[in-house]
């Protein structure tokens, strides 16, 4: 079956006029201030224009995840809530930074560190927030597993970096040093988790802020590095890229969508990344592992972080195989059902006497069909073009199939829609459609059933002209003919009949047979024959509208449609 494999991208959630506005100012300012911290020389002037920039980009990103709060779906909201909540706590500590800059107190871990490392943890809640309700339990498993490989060798190698610089520094500034980097990184390896298996649509949004994890992460874990190493300075490129990160990151949670794609192929890919994960990490730890040794004079300390966070991503790399091995058995095991089904469907399907298809709704593309389809219509081959409207003109009547997909398309399927088609023989037929709006992997289908009504309309035609026929018949005999209810109601005249008792049709349709004698039980009697099937015939005095005496000859008749027909024979000469 051919599957549309673009789709569109998710919807950008575009900035309102006067927050528009401020966002420009603010990112002008953060422009001009990383600009003049180039520029000026005095260090105090240097601080001052870092300290600007940053706390400028931090308030614009979480002003901007605050209105992606505002404006986003129900669903989006209690994820993009947390990643608000982290900027705005990091803004917080970047405020107190300013304050320890301004009164010089260079104590580390200093009050503003309490506040900075909030950053990682409150996007992380976030983010497994939006795909808790998204996963089976063992999905949630995998991907748990998914995210602790990377996340281990995060911190071994975080480890591996840090413990040769350590100098006399103590183990909660090292704890400290070292959270910022995990913290965002692990972050970084949550939501790369997220996106292969929630699979969204392309967006500005999760790609943008999945980025700026990555970002503020090495930034972080560069800072920090140049901090053991007392090399941090003003103004260098790495106190700007700090400012962007900060500005992307609030973009990104402003345009933060997960609506799942419909890609095949981009579903294909996502699984190959995520069956290839395990073995690209134990590549890389081993590969890490052998450079330690190979490389001399390499700290014991980076042995021993490496060596452990190695042996720790294989154990959970096999782990995470042994699943996938049972993931593919179970796979394995449902293709086989849904084979033995498929195999089952089609039998039936085959057998069914109705022509049934499936095409592409509504470019007319004929992905299946019955045996009784093909033998109907002639064979269709899949995504082959429906020679419906185009080679054979399938459609007798051309704006049939268009008011077929106008029904469709407002009420999502059509029952008993009647229209004529040109069978394999190129006789003409009528039919009526049975069909309903399907979606088959994200792409509309129409499901539609035939049915012949050609004997039926022939038959139907065919009694309609009897019944003429028998009308004219009736309107030219010279006896009067009536027919009764089993009540003795008139239900019907003909002419002969009306002259009979000098009454219009209206007068007599409706009246019983009793209004035009007095020998009512008589009547009584003789409608109780007839019920029981006996065929009667007697003579009666009845009485014309002028009053004057009618003899007639009655033959009466229980008839298979449930009514009395009646033959009135005018004998009044004879009396």
């Amino acid at each position: 079956m051919k599957t549309n494999q673009s789709e569109s991208y998710a919807a950008n959630t575009p900035i309102p006029g006067s927050a528009r506005l401020i966002f420009t100012i603010c990112v002008a300012l953060v422009v001009v201030a990383i600009v003049a911290s180039h520029i000026v020389a005095a260090k105090p002037l240097k601080e001052l224009f870092d300290n600007i920039h940053w706390t400028v980009a931090y308030a614009t990103g979480a002003g901007l995840a605050w209105l992606g709060y505002r404006t986003a779906p129900k669903s989006e909201k209690p994820t993009i809530k947390w990643f608000a909540l982290g900027l705005t706590i990091y803004t917080v500590g970047q405020l107190i930074w300013d304050v320890q800059v301004a009164l010089n107190s260079n104590t580390f871990p200093g009050v503003s560190d309490l506040f900075y490392i909030w950053l990682g943890p409150c996007i992380a809640v976030g983010l497994i927030t939006s795909i808790r309700a998204k996963l089976s339990p063992s999905e949630v498993r995998t991907f748990a597993l998914d995210v602790l490989g990377p996340s281990v060798a995060i911190i071994a190698l975080t480890l591996a970096y840090y413990l040769p610089r350590r100098g006399d520094r103590t183990e909660l500034q090292l704890f400290v040093l070292s959270a910022y980097p995990v913290a965002l990184m692990t972050t970084a390896s949550i939501c790369l988790g997220v996106i292969l298996a929630v699979r969204p649509k392309r967006s500005r949004g999760w790609p943008i802020f999945f980025m700026a994890l990555v970002v503020n992460g090495v930034l972080w874990l560069k800072w920090n590095s140049l901090f053991l190493d007392d090399k941090l300075v003003d103004r260098s490129w790495l106190n700007s890229v700090v400012s962007f990160a900060a500005l992307a990151q609030g973009y990104g949670a402003l345009n933060w969508r997960t609506e799942k794609s419909q890609s095949p192929r981009y579903q294909q890919i996502c699984d190959a990344i995520l069956h290839l994960q395990p073995l690209l990490i134990v590549i890389v730890s081993a590969i890490a592992v052998g450079l330690t040794f190979m490389v001399p004079d390499v700290h014991e300390s980076m042995k021993v972080s490496i060596g452990a966070g190695a042996i720790i991503v294989v154990i959970l790399a096999m782990v995470r195989q042994s699943l996938l091995l049972v993931e593919f058995n179970k796979l394995h095991r449902a293709e086989l059902s849904l084979k033995k089904s498929e195999e089952k469907f089609r039998l039936t399907l085959d057998l069914i006497p109705i022509p049934i298809g499936i095409s592409q709704f509504p470019h007319g593309l004929m992905v299946d069909s019955n045996i009784a389809m093909n033998e109907k219509f002639g064979p269709f081959h899949e995504g082959r073009p429906d020679t419906t409207a185009r080679t054979r003109k399938l459609w007798a009547v051309p704006e049939d199939p268009h008011r077929l997909i106008a029904i469709l398309e407002e009420h999502g399927e059509a029952v008993g829609f009647q229209t004529r088609f040109i069978d394999a023989k190129d006789d003409e037929i009528e039919a009526l459609v049975f069909a309903k709006l399907i979606e088959i992997e994200g792409e509309k289908y129409d499901l539609f059933a035939i049915m012949d009504i050609s004997d039926r309309i022939r038959a139907e035609e065919a009694v309609r002209r009897s019944e003429e026929q028998s009308r004219a018949l009736i309107n030219e005999a010279v006896d009067g003919i009536f027919s009764f209810s089993l009540e003795g109601i008139y239900l019907d005249v003909n002419p002969a009949g009306e002259q009979m008792l000098q009454l219009t049709r209206g007068d007599i349709l409706g009246s019983r047979l009793g209004d035009r004698t007095s020998e009512h039980e008589r009547v009584a009697r003789s409608l109780e024959l007839i019920k029981a099937g006996k065929t009667t015939q007697s003579e009666w005095q009845l009485q014309r509208k002028d009053g004057s005496a009618l003899w007639v000859e009655i033959r009466s008749k229980l008839q298979s449609d449930g009514r009395i027909q009646s033959i009135y024979r005018d004998i009044t000469d004879r009396k």
